[in-house]
């Protein structure tokens, strides 16, 4: 992957692969074994580089020097790849630097309660985890507009995330609610849901944000706004099921053993709102076809994608995205005409006594120029409606 370069065509798949090995280098660091493997350390290290190599003619540029030794433990190439700096953009230095001791510390955790790991004693641990949210705390209120907003976002989110995982305080006095208002003001005065698809990797962030906000606001008033806000990304981004959902938000901070019951919940409600806007719009549009039944046409929701559709009903991109299907994701006039077009299965009379093939259509192609024919004859021929009974 570290090598190819990205054309328009194969980055939507780098990309995905770039996200996939994240994920195996996370998988592989928590086991004993893999996790000082030269396979992993190596992963580890191309991490640190942008995944894509854009074509351009700077790549065969040759240093003035002939030094030897250059291709020593690689150096010659990855001096020559762009670090990568993702996960810096747009933070607040301090902020980037607690939020890595949070993801270190989280892992921590994780060990410990897992019993991966037997090196670790309540004390130190204790330690760590004060010294992790003093650092946290000493960060006061991040100023800024626009994308500099993200940095107060992130650390509202991660306020959130410490006081209710890494730093637990009891829920009589934690101040979720508080912080979930906060949150949402930051997000609604500058408007940053309607920048996150800009951003690359932003449904990941903004998922964990709202992930965040929605499982702070519990009951509270602003529970229905992050929750449909929520729902709003999963669908663009295409993060539907739980399992993509989970995964994406394991990228930033979150521990399984603490965060599944609450963030299952707040993405059961986002899922249901996301079925229900689906059946609203099924109720207004034509009749589909009998369910487990075939399409006459690929679905609305494969259309404006723009991706396949085995055209069942309802079809398997609808099924693994928990959306309805049939017609009602298309165009009314899509919808009439298919719905009109299949109430006649067999071809017109005349290109059944021609034994030709015949469109279907009402009336079909070959009719129509017959039609465009007698215009044009002086000779009226006898009308081709009489085909067309």
């Amino acid at each position: 992957m570290a090598s190819l370069t990205s054309t328009k065509e194969v980055v939507p798949y780098l990309k995905q692969y770039y996200l996939d090995t994240i994920t195996s280098i996370n998988e592989a660091l928590h086991d004993p074994v893999r996790a000082t493997a030269d396979a992993t350390i190596l992963a580890v290290l191309m991490m640190v580089e942008k995944p894509l190599i854009h074509d351009d003619n700077q790549w065969s540029k040759q240093s003035p020097f002939q030094a030897p030794l250059q291709g020593l433990q690689w150096l010659d190439v990855h001096s020559a790849r762009e670090p990568n700096q993702l996960h810096q953009m747009d933070l607040d230095p301090e902020l980037r630097k607690v939020m890595q001791e949070l993801k270190v510390y989280t892992a921590t955790i994780d060990d410990y309660v897992s019993g991966r790991s037997s090196s670790y004693r309540p004390q130190a641990i204790c330690d760590q985890r004060n010294l992790v949210q003093y650092h946290l705390m000493s960060i006061g209120r991040i100023t800024g507009t626009g994308l500099g907003a993200i940095s107060e976002v992130c650390r509202l989110a991660t306020s959130i995330y410490s006081i209710g995982v890494t730093f637990p305080l009891s829920g009589v006095r934690a101040p979720f609610e508080t912080l979930a208002k906060a949150l949402q003001s930051e997000l609604d005065t500058n408007k940053l849901l309607d920048t996150w698809p800009v951003l690359e990797h932003g449904d990941i962030l903004f998922l964990w944000i709202l992930m965040m906000g929605g499982i702070a606001a519990r009951n509270g008033p602003g529970r229905d706004w992050f929750i449909e806000s929520l729902a709003e990304v999963m669908y663009v981004s295409d993060n539907v099921q739980w399992s993509c959902v989970k995964e994406k938000l394991r990228m930033i901070l979150w521990l399984d053993i603490a965060c599944e019951m609450a963030g299952k919940e707040v993405w059961g409600e986002a899922h249901v709102l996301l079925q229900s806007r689906a059946q609203r719009t099924k109720s207004v549009s034509f009749p589909s076809p009998t369910s487990n039944q075939k399409l006459k046409a690929p679905c609305g929701h494969c259309r404006s994608k723009k991706i396949k559709c085995d055209k069942d009903d309802p079809c398997q991109n609808c099924v693994k995205s928990g959306l309805s299907c049939g017609s009602a994701g298309a165009s009314a006039a899509f919808q009439a005409r298919v719905h009109v077009f299949s109430m006649r299965q067999k071809p017109c009379d005349m290109c059944r006594r021609r034994r030709v093939r015949c469109d279907k259509g009402k009336p079909c192609q070959r009719c129509n120029d017959v039609e465009a024919a007698e215009l044009n004859s002086p000779k009226p021929v006898a009308a081709h409606n009489r085909y067309h009974k």
